[in-house]
């Protein structure tokens, strides 16, 4: 597996350079699907004060940084890197003339104190750096656009060399020998620190990376960017002189007015998903300790059933876009069901619901508009294939999922079956809004007629895939979560219903007819 994965990364870096070679700007690699739309009016600086900068400060980077500009001016070439660049999931670079560090909840604030070590072994602090300006680089060596931007910062601390700056990459969850390999190799001088787990990128609210943290000689984040530009080297050199005179790089007053936009966009937010009810979910404890694996049942998974009235185990798997195949063990038959579902969703994921003797069928499905925009539908069938019930999943208002899943089970323990639904998003992260631990993840349960009973952050970062393990004292959850693989147990709902509201009522009173229901706030 890992040398499957060292390949895939050789072969990313590959084609990165190749592509950069010819003159594709990048911004960023994501580690999410989309990023949070930014509005043209949320700058802090325009072209011509940028480019003054940078022929004050560094004339003859200037001059490479603008042959190197013109390079990607060919309609042709942007549009290659925007197609090949949303297949990796990274984008065009921003113009780094207009500066975009006002919409970082880092600026004007005190950077987030960290201890790493280097590739020497030696242990950094960031408090041990106060009194230098300090540019922080959050890399990875399989990240195109962070090898194109490497270089640049190469010659930025040269360039500073004997002043009170330190340039420092900042590796992303590499191996040591991964990292030292590739910095032997370019040739870089600059200290380097390891990341292993992503810590301190997430105190530095890295969802994308190159992201470049510029920190003043009091410990102020100044300014930050994310992605790769040509003009990297020299609109740095810019900033560092522009801090080392004493001067700020952020208009207090635009600052002020991005974090009330944020705190207005997370109130709404919040709002949108509704209550969490975290006294309901349980960590049972680790069955395995290890943070990468991943369990995800997405992509129609095959599942082997007890159903009544059959002998043994049956195989269920989707064979094609809306029929189930059931196929009997010792028997050369099988059973197909059409299924009777939204002609214009495609099928994400399934699951049967064995209840005593009826068997329903749990579909989760997706819809695209023109624009790639997804909605998700939520149905029940029963064994015949026939929709019993449709829901379509309320949106909010950012949109970013990396997986949903879904499993069935008596997860109450009250004799009747829940469907839990696994939703993981970074939409959200991105806007600032996350469970404990900057937890991604939502756990929702809803009943077989469609009602969302409750829903809580999954402890834990990172992690993907849930399955339902049976069990004597009453089903429980497996979920990855960044420990390994935890068991979860629903707790029973205390004497007063405290199932979700929709709307400022409470379902568990006077629950509407399956068709009435009211859509729910999960993306």
């Amino acid at each position: 597996m890992s040398s499957n994965l060292s390949w895939v990364k050789f072969s990313l870096r590959l084609v990165a350079t190749l592509l950069l070679a010819t003159g594709l700007d990048w911004a960023a690699c994501h580690a999410a699907d989309d990023p949070i739309e930014q509005s043209a009016t949320e700058t802090t600086a325009s072209a011509s004060e940028g480019d003054s900068d940078t022929d004050e400060t560094d004339t003859g980077g200037a001059a490479d940084d603008e042959q190197e500009s013109r390079a990607t001016n060919s309609p042709v070439l942007r549009a290659l890197g925007r197609a090949f660049g949303s297949i990796f999931g990274v984008g065009n670079s921003p113009d780094y003339s207009t500066s975009d560090e006002e919409l970082s909840e880092l600026v004007g604030e005190v950077a987030p104190s960290f201890e790493l070590q280097s590739l020497q072994g030696e242990k950094i602090t960031l408090e041990q750096l106060r009194g230098k300006v300090v540019v922080l680089d959050f890399w990875a060596t399989w990240c195109g656009p962070c090898m194109a931007a490497m270089p640049q910062l190469q010659k930025v601390h040269e360039s500073f060399e004997g002043k009170p700056v330190v340039v420092i990459g900042v590796n992303q969850q590499e191996d040591r020998t991964d990292v030292e390999e590739v910095v032997a190799e370019k040739g870089f001088q600059f200290t380097q620190l390891l990341d292993a787990d992503s810590t301190v990128g997430d105190a530095f609210l890295v969802s994308g990376i190159p992201q470049t943290v510029v920190i003043d000689t009091e410990g102020v984040v100044q300014a930050v960017h994310v992605g790769y530009s040509p003009r990297i080297k020299s609109l740095l050199s810019g900033q560092i002189d522009r801090l080392l005179n004493g001067e700020d790089l952020f208009d207090p007053v635009k600052v002020a007015e991005a974090r009330q936009r944020r705190k207005e966009r997370r109130e709404k937010l919040l709002a949108q998903l509704g209550p969490m009810n975290p006294e309901r979910l349980t960590r049972l404890g680790e069955v395995l300790v290890d943070s990468s694996v991943s369990i995800s049942n997405n992509y129609r998974p095959a599942l082997w059933t007890k159903f009544p009235h059959l002998p043994g185990d049956t195989l269920t798997l989707m064979a094609g876009s809306r029929r189930l195949l059931m196929v009997h063990p010792g028997s050369n038959q099988a059973q197909t069901i059409d299924l009777e579902f939204d002609e214009d969703a495609s099928i994400w994921d399934y699951c049967p619901i064995v209840s005593g003797e009826q068997v329903f069928w749990t579909i989760l499905g997706a819809k695209y508009d023109d624009n790639y925009n997804v909605t998700r539908v939520l149905a029940l069938l029963d064994n015949d294939g026939k929709q019993l019930w449709s829901h379509t999943l309320a949106k909010l208002d950012v949109e970013s999922t990396n997986s949903v899943d879904i499993v069935a089970g008596d997860l109450t323990r009250d004799g009747t079956s829940e469907i839990a639904m696994v939703v993981e998003y970074n939409g959200l992260a991105r806007a600032g809004v996350t469970g404990p631990d900057g937890s991604t993840r939502v756990l929702s349960l809803f009943d077989l007629e469609g009602h969302k009973l409750f829903q809580a952050w999954i402890p834990g970062r990172g992690g993907e895939g849930v399955h339902l393990l049976p069990e004597s004292e009453g089903d429980t959850l497996l979920m990855a979560t960044s420990e390994g693989l935890t068991r979860f147990r629903i707790t029973e709902a205390p004497a007063q219903a405290d199932q979700v509201a929709e709307q400022g009522e409470s379902s568990a009173v006077a629950p509407p007819p399956a068709s009435e229901a009211t859509p729910t706030a999960i993306p």
